[in-house]
C-alpha cells in the first residue's frame, strides 16, 4: 500500500459547523479544543471521547444525515484510526461517506473536497485489507478533487498516487506510472507542497517507469523534477539525501522475505538488488528492485519485505537527511 507521504490534515469541525441549540456554545468549544489538544498531545482515548460527545450532539441537532453529523463522523474516524481502531474507524468513515453521498448533489466545492478527504482516509484504511477493497474509493476520491479543486491542484495529488501504488502490485505498470506522473507534476508546480512529498513520489514514480521499462521516458521528468525531489542536488554541501551505497548491514531490522511457494516450485533463484530511500525516521519509504527479468514473485516479497525494514536516523552536519540506498537479498533452493 501506499507509504503515507501526505501529511494528515485533521479539519476539525468548529462552532460554525456544529451551532446547537440544546448545549451551549461554550461545551462545543471547549470539546473541540479538547479534542484538537489532546489529538496533538498523543492522547488518543480523551480526543476520542470528545469527538465521539461531538457525533452525539451533531446527531441530536442536525439529525443523523447531515453535513454536521458527516463532519464529526470523519473527525472521530481520524482519532480511531490513530489509537489503533481501523474497524472503528473505517465504520466511522463508511457512515460519513453514506451522509455526504446523500447530498452529492448539492455539495459545494468546499464541500467536495471536504468529501474527497475522507475518501482518502477511507481508501487508506481499507488499503490495509488490500488494493481491490481500495481502488473503487480512491477513484472517487480523485473525481471530486478533479471536480472540487481541479485536475491539475495539489489536493489531486493525494489520491493520483495512492492509484499510482494500487496499479504498482497489480502489475499494471504502465497505468501506475502515468497516475504517479500526475501527482509528481501537480506536486511540484505548487509552492505549498512539502519537500517530501515530492520526494517520495519522485521515486515512486521513478519506480513504475522502470517496471513498465520507460526508463528512457522517465530522463525528461529526471530534468523537471530531479532537483525538487533531492535526487540530484547541485550544491552536495546543502544536499538533505546521501547514497550509502549497500545498507543490509546498517538495519537495525532487515525484514527478511518468505521464499513464495510458486518460485520454489519453479526453482527460480537468484540475488534481488532493491533500491530504498530511508527517510529521517528510519523508516524506508520507498522500494524497488533493479531486476525487472527475475522471478516476480521473488521481487515483489523482496520489495515489500525492504518496506518493514527499520534503520537508525541519519544526520549530516547535525540534520538528519534521507538516505538512498539498496538491500540485496538471496534466494536459494534447498
Amino acid at each position: 500500500m501506499f507509504r503515507g507521504v501526505f501529511l494528515l490534515i485533521l479539519l476539525f469541525s468548529s462552532t460554525a459547523t456544529v451551532q446547537p441549540q440544546k448545549v451551549t456554545d461554550a461545551e462545543v468549544r471547549q470539546l473541540n479544543d479538547s479534542m484538537l489538544k489532546s489529538y496533538t498531545a498523543g492522547d488518543f482515548e480523551k480526543a476520542y471521547k470528545a469527538a465521539d460527545r461531538l457525533v452525539q450532539m451533531a446527531t441530536q441537532q442536525f439529525g443523523k444525515n447531515s453535513l454536521a453529523t458527516a463532519r464529526a463522523l470523519k473527525n472521530r474516524g481520524v482519532i480511531q484510526n490513530a489509537k489503533g481502531d481501523a474497524e472503528g474507524a473505517e465504520k466511522s468513515f463508511e457512515n460519513a461517506v453514506s451522509i455526504y453521498r446523500n447530498h452529492e448533489n448539492s455539495l459545494s466545492k468546499t464541500d467536495g473536497s471536504a468529501f474527497a478527504e475522507l475518501l482518502e482516509n477511507l481508501g487508506r484504511v481499507r488499503a490495509r485489507k488490500g488494493t481491490l477493497w481500495a481502488e473503487g474509493i480512491f477513484k472517487e476520491a480523485l473525481e471530486w478533487r478533479e471536480k472540487s479543486n481541479g485536475p491539475e491542484a495539489i489536493e489531486t495529488a493525494t489520491p493520483l498516487a495512492n492509484l499510482g501504488d494500487i496499479y504498482f502490485w497489480k502489475r499494471e505498470y504502465k497505468k501506475s506510472a502515468e497516475l504517479f506522473a500526475r501527482s509528481l507534476a501537480n506536486l511540484a508546480k505548487s509552492t505549498k507542497a512539502p519537500k517530501e512529498d515530492i520526494t517520495l513520489v519522485y521515486y515512486r514514480t521513478r519506480c513504475s517507469y522502470r517496471k513498465a521499462k520507460l526508463d528512457e521516458d522517465f530522463v525528461a521528468l529526471t530534468s523537471l523534477y530531479g532537483d525538487a525531489a533531492e535526487f540530484s542536488a547541485t550544491v552536495p554541501r546543502t544536499a538533505r539525501l546521501i547514497n550509502a551505497g549497500v545498507v543490509n548491514g546498517k538495519a537495525l531490522y532487515l525484514a527478511k522475505p518468505i521464499y513464495p511457494d510458486a518460485a520454489r516450485d519453479a526453482r527460480s533463484e537468484g540475488t534481488i538488488q532493491v533500491d530504498v530511500l530511508i527517510n529521517e525516521t528510519g523508516s524506508v519509504i520507498s522500494a524497488c528492485a533493479v531486476e525487472t527479468k527475475q522471478d516476480v514473485a521473488l521481487i515483489e516479497v523482496s520489495e515489500r519485505a525492504a518496506y518493514k525494514s527499520r534503520f537508525s536516523p541519519t544526520t549530516l552536519d547535525g540534520r538528519p537527511i534521507k538516505v538512498s540506498g539498496r538491500i540485496v537479498y538471496s534466494f536459494k533452493r534447498y
